[in-house]
Protein backbone atom coordinates (compact mmCIF):
# COMPACT_ATOMS: atom_id res chain seq x y z
CA UNK A 1 0.00 0.00 0.00
CA UNK A 2 1.64 3.54 -0.92
CA UNK A 3 1.65 6.28 1.18
CA UNK A 4 1.22 9.56 0.00
CA UNK A 5 3.82 12.17 0.90
CA UNK A 6 3.36 15.17 3.18
CA UNK A 7 5.75 18.62 2.81
CA UNK A 8 5.54 21.27 5.37
CA UNK A 9 6.20 24.76 4.43
CA UNK A 10 7.04 26.98 7.52
CA UNK A 11 7.22 30.92 7.37
CA UNK A 12 6.81 32.52 10.33
CA UNK A 13 3.81 31.66 12.16
CA UNK A 14 2.64 30.43 9.06
CA UNK A 15 2.64 27.13 7.50
CA UNK A 16 1.45 25.23 4.41
CA UNK A 17 0.74 21.21 4.42
CA UNK A 18 1.22 19.65 0.62
CA UNK A 19 -0.77 15.83 0.72
CA UNK A 20 1.39 14.15 -2.62
CA UNK A 21 2.54 17.57 -4.02
CA UNK A 22 3.38 18.21 -7.68
CA UNK A 23 5.21 21.39 -9.15
CA UNK A 24 1.93 23.58 -9.59
CA UNK A 25 0.82 23.10 -5.85
CA UNK A 26 4.29 24.01 -4.91
CA UNK A 27 4.33 27.14 -6.51
CA UNK A 28 0.73 27.92 -4.95
CA UNK A 29 2.01 27.18 -1.64
CA UNK A 30 4.78 29.58 -1.76
CA UNK A 31 2.53 32.31 -2.83
CA UNK A 32 -0.03 31.84 -0.12
CA UNK A 33 3.28 32.06 2.17
CA UNK A 34 4.59 35.22 0.52
CA UNK A 35 0.71 36.90 0.27
CA UNK A 36 -0.82 34.87 2.96
CA UNK A 37 -4.71 35.65 3.25
CA UNK A 38 -7.11 34.28 6.43
CA UNK A 39 -9.82 32.63 5.74
CA UNK A 40 -12.87 31.92 8.39
CA UNK A 41 -14.38 28.89 7.12
CA UNK A 42 -17.48 28.23 9.33
CA UNK A 43 -19.43 24.32 9.79
CA UNK A 44 -23.09 24.68 10.84
CA UNK A 45 -23.74 22.25 13.55
CA UNK A 46 -27.11 21.27 15.22
CA UNK A 47 -28.55 19.19 12.70
CA UNK A 48 -26.72 15.68 12.90
CA UNK A 49 -24.44 16.51 10.53
CA UNK A 50 -21.24 14.62 10.09
CA UNK A 51 -18.17 15.34 12.68
CA UNK A 52 -15.12 17.56 12.42
CA UNK A 53 -13.33 15.13 14.69
CA UNK A 54 -14.90 12.00 13.40
CA UNK A 55 -11.61 10.09 11.49
CA UNK A 56 -13.60 7.17 10.26
CA UNK A 57 -14.41 6.80 6.49
CA UNK A 58 -17.03 9.44 5.53
CA UNK A 59 -15.85 11.21 8.96
CA UNK A 60 -14.52 15.24 8.26
CA UNK A 61 -11.39 14.90 10.37
CA UNK A 62 -8.77 14.95 6.83
CA UNK A 63 -11.08 17.47 5.75
CA UNK A 64 -10.30 20.29 8.41
CA UNK A 65 -6.97 19.15 8.69
CA UNK A 66 -6.58 20.14 5.15
CA UNK A 67 -8.59 23.38 5.70
CA UNK A 68 -6.00 24.09 8.66
CA UNK A 69 -2.98 22.91 5.89
CA UNK A 70 -4.54 26.00 4.11
CA UNK A 71 -4.53 28.23 6.94
CA UNK A 72 -7.84 28.67 7.06
CA UNK A 73 -9.50 28.70 10.57
CA UNK A 74 -12.31 26.42 11.07
CA UNK A 75 -15.59 27.26 13.23
CA UNK A 76 -18.50 26.00 14.59
CA UNK A 77 -21.76 27.67 14.42
CA UNK A 78 -25.27 27.34 15.81
CA UNK A 79 -27.66 29.27 13.06
CA UNK A 80 -30.47 29.53 15.74
CA UNK A 81 -27.23 31.19 18.09
CA UNK A 82 -25.02 32.71 16.23
CA UNK A 83 -26.80 33.27 12.56
CA UNK A 84 -23.56 33.75 10.40
CA UNK A 85 -20.72 35.76 11.74
CA UNK A 86 -19.00 38.21 10.08
CA UNK A 87 -16.29 37.13 9.92
CA UNK A 88 -17.17 33.94 8.35
CA UNK A 89 -16.12 33.48 4.74
CA UNK A 90 -17.69 30.21 3.69
CA UNK A 91 -20.36 28.71 5.48
CA UNK A 92 -20.41 24.71 5.16
CA UNK A 93 -23.44 22.57 6.08
CA UNK A 94 -22.11 18.92 5.54
CA UNK A 95 -24.58 15.98 5.42
CA UNK A 96 -27.31 16.94 7.67
CA UNK A 97 -30.02 14.29 8.72
CA UNK A 98 -32.78 16.44 9.18
CA UNK A 99 -34.34 20.27 7.77
CA UNK A 100 -32.92 23.64 8.56
CA UNK A 101 -35.91 26.04 9.68
CA UNK A 102 -37.14 28.87 7.66
CA UNK A 103 -34.74 31.18 9.83
CA UNK A 104 -31.66 29.35 9.51
CA UNK A 105 -31.85 28.73 5.26
CA UNK A 106 -32.51 32.81 5.34
CA UNK A 107 -29.29 32.84 7.20
CA UNK A 108 -27.57 31.61 4.96
CA UNK A 109 -29.54 33.18 2.03
CA UNK A 110 -28.21 36.53 3.48
CA UNK A 111 -24.63 35.06 3.62
CA UNK A 112 -24.67 34.27 -0.15
CA UNK A 113 -26.68 37.50 -1.17
CA UNK A 114 -23.54 39.56 0.64
CA UNK A 115 -20.68 37.58 -1.18
CA UNK A 116 -19.97 34.69 1.50
CA UNK A 117 -19.24 31.23 0.33
CA UNK A 118 -21.98 28.92 0.75
CA UNK A 119 -20.78 24.84 0.66
CA UNK A 120 -24.01 22.78 0.92
CA UNK A 121 -22.67 18.74 1.04
CA UNK A 122 -26.08 16.85 0.84
CA UNK A 123 -26.61 13.45 1.04
CA UNK A 124 -29.47 11.47 -0.20
CA UNK A 125 -32.44 11.53 2.15
CA UNK A 126 -35.34 9.12 2.90
CA UNK A 127 -38.57 9.46 1.30
CA UNK A 128 -40.10 12.54 3.08
CA UNK A 129 -37.47 14.22 4.59
CA UNK A 130 -35.18 16.75 3.54
CA UNK A 131 -38.34 18.92 1.66
CA UNK A 132 -37.21 22.38 2.82
CA UNK A 133 -33.35 21.86 0.89
CA UNK A 134 -35.56 20.71 -2.20
CA UNK A 135 -36.96 24.26 -2.03
CA UNK A 136 -34.17 25.96 -1.01
CA UNK A 137 -31.86 24.69 -3.91
CA UNK A 138 -35.07 25.24 -6.50
CA UNK A 139 -35.11 28.88 -5.28
CA UNK A 140 -31.19 29.05 -6.27
CA UNK A 141 -31.60 27.12 -9.45
CA UNK A 142 -30.73 23.02 -8.69
CA UNK A 143 -32.64 20.70 -8.87
CA UNK A 144 -32.23 18.26 -5.94
CA UNK A 145 -32.40 14.52 -7.04
CA UNK A 146 -35.20 12.14 -5.19
CA UNK A 147 -32.52 9.00 -5.93
CA UNK A 148 -29.17 8.08 -5.12
CA UNK A 149 -26.89 6.94 -8.14
CA UNK A 150 -25.99 3.43 -9.21
CA UNK A 151 -23.02 3.06 -11.28
CA UNK A 152 -22.26 -1.22 -12.35
CA UNK A 153 -19.35 0.00 -13.87
CA UNK A 154 -17.65 0.85 -10.40
CA UNK A 155 -17.34 -2.75 -9.54
CA UNK A 156 -14.65 -3.27 -12.76
CA UNK A 157 -12.25 -0.46 -10.98
CA UNK A 158 -12.85 -1.45 -7.62
CA UNK A 159 -15.66 0.31 -6.00
CA UNK A 160 -19.29 -0.86 -5.23
CA UNK A 161 -22.58 0.08 -7.61
CA UNK A 162 -23.54 3.25 -4.71
CA UNK A 163 -20.30 4.55 -5.29
CA UNK A 164 -20.25 6.06 -8.66
CA UNK A 165 -17.36 7.20 -10.54
CA UNK A 166 -17.04 10.65 -11.50
CA UNK A 167 -14.39 10.86 -14.41
CA UNK A 168 -15.54 14.65 -16.11
CA UNK A 169 -14.88 17.52 -14.81
CA UNK A 170 -15.53 21.00 -15.79
CA UNK A 171 -11.95 22.10 -16.33
CA UNK A 172 -12.80 25.49 -17.20
CA UNK A 173 -14.45 26.35 -13.69
CA UNK A 174 -11.54 27.52 -10.98
CA UNK A 175 -13.36 25.04 -8.68
CA UNK A 176 -12.68 22.15 -10.37
CA UNK A 177 -9.78 22.89 -12.60
CA UNK A 178 -7.27 21.36 -11.26
CA UNK A 179 -8.77 18.07 -10.88
CA UNK A 180 -7.57 15.41 -13.40
CA UNK A 181 -8.19 12.23 -11.25
CA UNK A 182 -11.11 10.09 -11.55
CA UNK A 183 -13.23 10.08 -7.99
CA UNK A 184 -15.97 8.12 -6.51
CA UNK A 185 -18.59 8.94 -5.05
CA UNK A 186 -20.00 7.27 -1.99
CA UNK A 187 -23.88 7.26 -1.91
CA UNK A 188 -24.64 10.48 -3.99
CA UNK A 189 -27.94 11.67 -5.51
CA UNK A 190 -27.98 13.98 -8.57
CA UNK A 191 -27.64 17.82 -8.11
CA UNK A 192 -28.47 19.67 -11.60
CA UNK A 193 -29.76 23.10 -13.06
CA UNK A 194 -32.97 23.32 -12.20
CA UNK A 195 -35.48 23.51 -15.57
CA UNK A 196 -36.84 26.56 -14.06
CA UNK A 197 -33.69 28.99 -14.48
CA UNK A 198 -33.31 32.01 -11.78
CA UNK A 199 -32.27 35.47 -13.27
CA UNK A 200 -29.09 36.52 -11.90
CA UNK A 201 -27.67 33.27 -11.05
CA UNK A 202 -25.30 31.18 -13.17
CA UNK A 203 -25.96 27.47 -12.35
CA UNK A 204 -22.91 25.06 -13.81
CA UNK A 205 -22.25 21.48 -13.47
CA UNK A 206 -19.19 20.64 -12.17
CA UNK A 207 -19.04 16.67 -12.03
CA UNK A 208 -20.64 14.01 -14.35
CA UNK A 209 -20.71 10.16 -13.56
CA UNK A 210 -20.23 8.19 -16.34
CA UNK A 211 -22.30 6.77 -19.19
CA UNK A 212 -23.36 3.77 -17.63
CA UNK A 213 -24.91 4.96 -14.13
CA UNK A 214 -28.31 6.42 -13.19
CA UNK A 215 -30.53 7.87 -10.63
CA UNK A 216 -32.55 5.04 -8.92
CA UNK A 217 -35.59 6.85 -7.51
CA UNK A 218 -36.75 3.40 -6.20
CA UNK A 219 -35.11 3.70 -2.92
CA UNK A 220 -37.20 0.73 -0.62
CA UNK A 221 -35.83 -1.75 -3.57
CA UNK A 222 -32.53 -0.19 -3.36
CA UNK A 223 -32.09 -0.81 0.00
CA UNK A 224 -33.35 -4.78 -0.08
CA UNK A 225 -30.80 -4.90 -2.73
CA UNK A 226 -32.61 -4.58 -6.36
CA UNK A 227 -30.94 -1.86 -8.62
CA UNK A 228 -32.18 -2.24 -11.96
CA UNK A 229 -33.11 0.69 -14.39
CA UNK A 230 -36.25 1.39 -15.15
CA UNK A 231 -36.32 4.23 -17.99
CA UNK A 232 -39.76 5.78 -16.86
CA UNK A 233 -38.94 6.44 -13.12
CA UNK A 234 -35.57 6.68 -13.24
CA UNK A 235 -32.77 9.50 -14.72
CA UNK A 236 -30.21 7.71 -17.38
CA UNK A 237 -26.72 9.06 -16.80
CA UNK A 238 -24.33 10.95 -17.35
CA UNK A 239 -25.59 12.71 -14.68
CA UNK A 240 -24.22 15.81 -12.50
CA UNK A 241 -23.60 15.22 -9.07
CA UNK A 242 -21.82 18.76 -8.07
CA UNK A 243 -22.55 22.26 -9.32
CA UNK A 244 -21.39 25.87 -8.84
CA UNK A 245 -24.06 28.74 -7.91
CA UNK A 246 -23.28 32.63 -9.00
CA UNK A 247 -24.58 35.60 -8.96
Amino acid sequence: MSVAKTVIFRSGDREERLIGPNEEAFTNAFLRLLHPRDLDVCFVMGHKEVDLADEATGGYLRFRDSLQGYNAKVHEIVLTRDHVPDACQVVVVGGPRWDLTAEEFADLDKAFQKGKGVLLLLDPMDPGQGGAFLEFAQKHGVALGQNVVVDKASRMVGGDILMPLVSRYLVTHPVTKTMKQATFFPLVRTVQPSADVVPGLDVTPLAMTGEGSWGETDLAALENGNAAFDMKTDVAGPLPVAVAIEK
